[in-house]
């Protein structure tokens, strides 16, 4: 197991593409040729600037938005993705039309009652949701199992910590979007508990680039990496502070289907304008 302790997405990720370049074993799962460098533990202490953003990646922001609200708001929209992104359509599945791995499908009421656990005992070691599922991701032959295990959410003094387990991280394609959405349900926990966000710990059993793009990789850490200071403005949570979890989960649908909640947050505002080109 190798730690890697990063303060935000924006000044570590080179580091972390670093680690899987430098550490990577050649193996082809599926076919498609990967380097990995096996199990992989990420400690960011700050969440604020989780995603990324001004290193080289040209992320987008309309993929990580359409993804976080989906996962906080514990639903399934194909088409914010497939809009964001027509790669995601790939991932279809042809009889349904639909992501057989979606996340915020999968959740369900699970984030309730995770909350519900830490509102009743601070100290809980109970509240976990379960993504992977063992009666429909044995099926053979679906084009999108999830990568992410499970979530568990654990309350330190007035800090929430988050620990994400995945089976499986690619650090070019879900890296950067997975810290995102993750990190940002986590904020959105917090302020429900009228905590502070502490550390997010994600943890991937094989974590790997596919080889198409080890180059692109080696020229993101070659350029000096942002500082701590160097990053554009990134949303806190879905969600007024005192708001309880139903409001934060309806808010959260509504920003997915183009609606406009009452009173936009800041935060609020940079998803409906990352938003404002794949919402229906």
């Amino acid at each position: 197991m190798t730690y890697i302790e990063i303060l935000n997405g924006v000044s570590g990720y080179w580091r972390v593409l670093g680690h899987v370049l430098s550490h990577g074993q050649k193996r082809s799962p599926r076919g498609r040729d990967t380097l990995d460098a096996g199990q992989l533990s990420v400690v960011m202490h700050d969440t604020r600037g989780a995603l990324p953003l001004g290193v080289g990646r040209n992320l987008s922001r309309s993929i990580a938005a359409a993804e976080a609200v989906q996962l906080v708001g514990a639903f399934s929209d194909p088409a914010l993705l497939t809009r964001a992104s027509a790669n995601f359509a790939k991932f279809l599945e042809p009889d349904t039309g639909r992501f057989h791995g979606a996340y915020g499908e999968r959740i369900g009421n699970q984030l309730s009652q995770a909350v519900t656990k830490l509102r009743r005992d601070r100290d809980t070691r109970q509240a976990t949701i379960t993504l992977w599922d063992p009666w429909r991701d044995n099926q053979p032959d679906r084009r999108d199992y999830p990568c992410t295990v499970a979530l568990v959410f654990g309350v330190g003094g007035d800090r929430l910590d988050l620990s994400v387990f995945m089976r499986s991280q690619d650090v070019w394609w879900g890296a950067p979007y997975d810290w995102f959405q993750f990190s940002q349900l986590q904020r959105t926990v917090a302020q429900t508990l009228g905590v502070q966000p502490g550390r997010y710990i994600h943890t991937s059993v094989s974590t790997h680039i596919y080889l198409e793009f080890t180059e692109a990789a080696e020229a993101v850490i070659a350029t000096d990496p942002p500082l701590p200071t160097d990053r554009t403005f990134q949303p806190d949570c879905i969600g007024r502070p005192g708001d309880d979890l139903g409001v934060t989960q309806a808010r959260a649908r509504t920003l997915g289907y183009g609606h406009e909640p009452a009173e936009l947050t800041d935060s609020e505002r940079w998803y409906q304008d990352a938003l404002a080109s794949v919402v229906g």
